[in-house]
């Protein structure tokens, strides 16, 4: 039974060996799992970091796009200023050529010229009474030539007046008004 003792311990040797030889499998497919999970949270990580570069990129071509608009604004403002400074220096040169004495004496004549003006537009005035009186006095003189005027004239002009009376009156109105004017 030698044989039989020594094969029963060859299969329980072979049996520990094939159970660890499991136990290692079972280890191995841990580590198997765990680099697995590791590797997929490294390729996450890469396509995470490859979105980040990509968005890096964008907001480096928008900051490139926005300097080079600053820089042409720049530009554009120191042209300006260029100009305005040029404009400036022109004008200070006009000024200086420019006698303020000529101008005040032509400011001078215009005033002196408006203010003529003024004052005989002041005394020529005609106060609302004196027009009023002018009418009334040219009506008065107006109604004695007519009774003055003989009987058949005055008949003719009574037929014609009634027609040019009003055209008459109206006449005299602005006769009057224009003389006011006039003063």
């Amino acid at each position: 039974m030698p044989t039989q003792t020594a094969a029963e311990a060859s299969l329980e040797r072979r049996q520990g060996e094939i159970d660890a030889l499991y136990r290692k499998l079972e280890s191995t497919q841990k580590d198997g799992d765990a680099a697995e999970h590791a590797l997929e949270a490294q390729r996450q990580a890469a396509v995470q970091a490859e979105r980040e570069v990509q968005e890096a990129g964008y907001v480096e071509k928008d900051c490139i796009s926005k300097i080079s608009e600053i820089d042409r604004s720049s530009k554009v403002v120191l042209e300006h200023v260029q100009n305005a400074e040029r404009s400036l220096e022109q004008l200070q040169v006009e000024l200086a050529g420019v006698d303020d004495q000529v101008l005040r004496a032509q400011l001078q004549q215009g005033l002196a010229t408006r203010l003529a003006r003024e004052q005989t537009l002041a005394g020529g005035a005609q106060p609302p009474e004196e027009i009023a009186g002018t009418l009334r006095s040219s009506e008065r003189r107006a109604t004695r030539r007519r009774a003055e005027a003989p009987a058949p004239a005055r008949a003719h002009r009574g037929n014609a007046a009634k027609g040019a009376g009003g055209a008459n009156h109206k006449r005299a109105v602005r006769t009057a008004a224009s003389r006011g004017r006039r003063r």
